[in-house]
């Protein structure tokens, strides 16, 4: 099948700005029945971030996965490196040695943790196993695409399809079929990482990609959007019946669907849009996935130091929304500089061409 043009979706970026907003609601609970449907209904949120990495990686090369797999990395480290300092901090507060805390960090059980269920030894840091999975899932895409590659056979896409429903149908009966039947869901631990959820969408998105001229032109996308509307029903008669868990059936299909609308109608035409929410979920994700739960730990931690820490935490229903609008804050703020010191360096580096030659 030949490659697809390499144009931007605007649709799924716009899609990926609801579903970063969303997760923001999902680990910061609106008060009552309300935060309960909420949090519920952003469950795709997630999902969706997999399927689209899974999505625009089908076709890749070898250097274009190893690319992506260090700027994740990259990014991964930095916000790393914040958090550690951050827990250096809330370590010195507590009257503790900073150098005692680090040391305490280099325990080889947080290597098991990370590696099998992408869990940092970090402070506040729980949200951060997507980008650790992620940064793993590019990996293993990595090489296997170039084992493929090498052996001059083409990836199995309809096997690895196969495969991620497998594994999403073990990451649903121990979860959500266990809370139906009676029986305590297993700890999501266990089954929120990358080889039970983070690969198998990653898998359904590339699998997507490759049949992507045929998802474009032959469906129409009222249908899919009266999809949405009924797993989104779906997935809180299933938060009724099971509980909260980490996946709902309706949840993971309503991810899908979004996909399939995002290939079928990739163009946002409203120009306002393009240069704020399709921005947003273009260029700002990664920050706001890596800043929110931070943000919120400042709030919590210093609000007998701040009044106006205080007033948000003592107001549930204010503090989703004033931990969205300074994570955006900042998430622009580190873009911006993040894109100053990038065009800096090409500078740097197009002098130094033009004065060797």
């Amino acid at each position: 099948m030949a490659q697809r043009t390499s144009r931007r979706n605007e649709t799924l970026d716009l899609m990926k700005c609801v579903a970063i907003y969303s997760v923001i609601f999902l680990h910061i609970l609106l008060p009552g029945p309300i935060g309960q449907a909420v949090n519920c209904l952003a469950r795709f949120a997630v999902p969706l971030f997999f399927l689209s990495s899974g999505y625009f990686s089908w076709n890749s090369d070898g250097r274009t996965l190893a690319r992506r797999a260090g700027r994740t990395g990259k990014l991964l480290l930095e916000v790393c490196a914040f958090l550690l300092t951050f827990g250096c901090v809330l370590a010195l507060r507590r009257g503790e040695a900073a150098a005692a805390y680090l040391r305490g960090r280099l325990d080889p059980f947080f290597l098991k943790e990370i590696l099998l269920y992408q869990v940092l030894p970090l402070p506040y840091a729980w949200p951060m196993w997507f980008p650790t999975a992620l940064f793993f899932i590019y990996l293993l895409w990595w090489a296997m695409t170039a084992a493929a590659r090498r052996m001059g056979k083409k990836v199995p896409w309809g096997a690895l399809a196969a495969l991620a429903v497998g594994l999403l149908a073990i990451h649903l009966s121990l979860g959500e079929v266990r809370g139906l039947l009676g029986p305590s869901p297993v700890n999501s631990l266990w089954l929120r990482n990358a080889w039970l959820d983070g690969f198998p969408f990653f898998a359904l998105g590339a699998w997507m990609g490759e049949r992507g001229e045929k998802l474009e032109g032959k469906q129409r996308t009222a249908p899919l959007w009266a999809g949405v509307v009924l797993c989104a029903l779906l997935s809180l008669l299933e938060r009724k019946l099971a509980g909260s868990v980490d996946l709902y059936l309706g949840s993971a299909l309503t991810a899908i669907l979004l996909l399939a609308i995002a290939i079928r109608s990739p163009r946002v035409s409203s120009p306002r849009l393009q240069k704020t929410l399709c921005f947003c979920g273009r260029r700002l994700t990664f920050y706001m996935f890596a800043l929110h739960i931070p943000i919120y730990g400042v709030i919590g931690e210093w609000r007998a130091q701040v009044p106006a820490f205080a007033w948000l935490w003592d107001r549930p229903a204010a503090l989703p929304f004033a931990v969205a609008a300074l994570t955006t804050l900042m998430a622009l703020l580190l873009y911006g500089l993040s894109s100053g010191l990038s065009r800096a360096g090409a500078g740097r580096k197009e002098r130094k061409t033009h004065e060797d030659h």
